[in-house]
């Protein structure tokens, strides 16, 4: 059964979430057939200016905003007195599921960079959102993170809060001291709120417990935050700048907080200066080239954020300062690049060293060769020579006999493998005319298919119209039959007011049941006349009310009621000056 709220353009399937000035209804938005959540003002509230105000700035301070992380809205209106606002259809649950499902610390970090990322987009446009909490951060399907619920977003630039002054909002599990005072807040009362989240996403527990919301409250004004344990010993150092008491003791804006849970990302580690907070580092020792690799073993060692959110103990040259650290960077660089060019030179001197020993030994062999071929006498050389120029011609027909044969072999090889590469691509065409005549007898069928369903479809459609229409017939005749037996609205599930209200329920359109409700109105001005021509005032009266309940414009039934009106003062006319007659008596 749907629900009795009706917003035009969308279609209401059921209620998702309830709030303390809203509900929350899961619709299709009907012109472009998408899932949308619509939330609807309650409306008791609807009268009140100063609701009506927030409910409708908080659709607007969203749309103003365009961030991935940041849920989308699309529409924003008041429609027969209901103020709704149409956003984003988000179910991949929200934040306190996960954190449940028990966060490492890198998950962590990355749901604060993109929660502070929204946020610093909200700030930049002035707009502070006052209930940063894992209730109000959903994730899409696909794993995306989305802010949602500005409902106390509050307006930087504004000088009218959508609060009263000296009020609590938010909730009192993640609100900063501020907002526990009522004072004024900005941006960093949104840091405090994401540092509270954080710490519940680290540890997997909220900080501060309580059996009342003051005692909480009390708790984040008051109380001293617990320390992370050990392992997560890297994010003390950014909780405790953004859980700070005083607003002016936390980052100045979010920009600087990003930066600063970058830093921790990247590097494993992040310095507070303005907090007073160092963290130590291993320190070289000075000319000591066994401390330099003592050092580069730590330093390979040395990992604060590890996958596993262990800490690696430090050694006991982390106990030196940081100056002496300086220093020693310093030597180790003047000690790499003197080593550096020492080496580059000994390569260098070292390869043409080589290069000169190979051509010298090069030369030697060369000369050794010359010695050895050098003939003895003249004729000697002569008749090898003459020897040696018939047998290189001999060769020489020899090789040019087998290069014509091979090229001959090649030319034939060739032409076989042509030959094969064309019967190859011939079968290849056939298959793929094959192919292509079963992919046209394919969609062929599919579209004999998909015809046969269209007219199939349409002959269902047809035939629901015929049954609509013949259940239509019907009722009109059980109405024109209650009609005539003046069962006009009693009794109430078979009179004619209750076949016409059916029959426009299944055509809206029909003009037959709107006629009919004029005809049960003559009626009722039949049976009032009847009764005013009978002095039976009650029961006229009667009728003339039941008949403008079902047709509140029919004139005759208007005519009969002032008429009757005009009737009493007469009859109370002659009683009053009786009593004035008497009185005059007794004077």
């Amino acid at each position: 059964m749907l629900p009795t709220m009706t917003i035009t353009g969308y279609t209401i399937e059921g209620q998702i979430g309830q709030g303390g000035m809203a509900r929350v209804y899961r619709a299709i938005q009907d012109s472009l057939g998408r899932p949308v959540a619509l939330k609807i003002m309650n409306p008791i509230l609807a009268d009140d200016p100063a609701f009506s105000k927030r409910f409708l700035d908080e659709g607007r301070l969203l749309a103003s905003l365009q961030h991935p992380h940041i849920v989308t809205i699309y529409d924003i209106g008041v429609i027969d007195g209901l103020h709704y606002i149409s956003m984003e259809y988000v179910n991949g649950g929200d934040l306190r599921e996960r954190i449940r499902g028990d966060l490492s610390p890198d998950a962590a970090l990355s749901h604060m960079l993109a929660i502070g990322s929204a946020l610093e987009a909200a700030h930049d446009a002035q707009i502070v959102h006052r209930d940063v909490k894992p209730a109000n951060i959903l994730f899409r399907l696909n794993g995306t993170l989305l802010l949602t619920d500005f409902g106390i977003a509050k307006q930087l630039a504004s000088n009218k809060g959508l609060t009263v002054t000296g009020s609590m909002v938010g909730s009192p599990y993640y609100l900063s001291p501020e907002q526990a005072l009522g004072h004024p807040t900005d941006g960093r009362s949104d840091i405090y709120s994401l540092g509270i989240v954080l710490y519940e996403m680290l540890v997997g527990e909220k900080p501060f417990e309580g059996d009342s919301e003051i005692g909480i409250a009390m708790r984040h004004i008051e109380g001293e935050l617990p320390r992370l344990p050990q392992r997560l010993s890297p994010f003390q150092a950014l909780i405790n700048r953004m859980t700070a008491k005083h607003p002016d003791d936390r980052f100045s804006d979010m920009t600087s907080l990003l930066r600063a849970a970058e830093c921790l990302r990247n590097t494993g580690t992040w310095i507070d200066t303005d907090m007073a907070m160092p963290v130590t580092r291993a320190a070289f020792a000075r000319g000591s080239a066994l401390k330099l690799e003592a050092h580069a073993t730590t330093a390979e060692k040395t990992l604060l954020l590890t996958k596993h959110g262990q800490e690696v103990p430090a050694s006991a040259d982390d106990q030196q300062s940081s100056e002496i650290g300086h220093k020693d960077d310093r030597l180790e660089s003047t000690l790499r690049h003197i080593i550096l060019g020492r080496i580059t030179k000994f390569a260098t001197v070292a390869g043409v060293s080589t290069l000169v020993g190979v051509l010298v030994a090069s030369n030697l062999k060369g000369d050794k060769k010359e010695e050895a071929i050098l003939p003895d006498t003249t004729s000697t050389q002569s008749a090898k020579r003459s020897g040696l120029i018939t047998r290189t011609e001999q060769d020489r027909q020899i090789e040019l006999e087998k290069q014509v044969e091979l090229e001959k072999q090649a030319e034939l090889e060739k032409q076989v493998e042509l030959e094969k590469q064309a019967e190859l691509e011939k079968q290849v065409a056939l298959q793929r005319q094959a192919e292509l005549e079963k992919q046209a007898e394919l969609e062929k069928q599919v579209a004999l298919q998909r015809q046969t369903e269209l007219e199939n479809q349409a002959e269902l459609v047809k035939e629901s119209e015929l049954a609509k229409q013949a259940e239509i017939n019907e009722l009109l005749q059980a109405a024109q039959t209650a009609l005539s037996e003046y069962q006009l609205t009693t009794p109430t599930d078979a009179s004619a007011y209750y076949y016409y209200q059916e029959v426009l329920e299944r055509d809206p359109q029909n003009t037959e049941a709107v006629v009919g409700f004029s005809k049960i109105a003559d009626r009722y001005h039949e049976l009032a006349k009847a009764a005013f021509d009978r002095q039976q005032h009650k029961k006229a009266n009667y009728y003339i009310t039941l008949g403008l309940r079902v047709k509140n414009d029919h004139l005759g039934l208007l005519a009969l009621r002032k008429q009757r009106v005009h009737q009493g003062h007469k009859k109370r006319r002659p009683v009053a000056h009786f009593f004035q007659n008497v009185k005059r008596i007794f004077e």
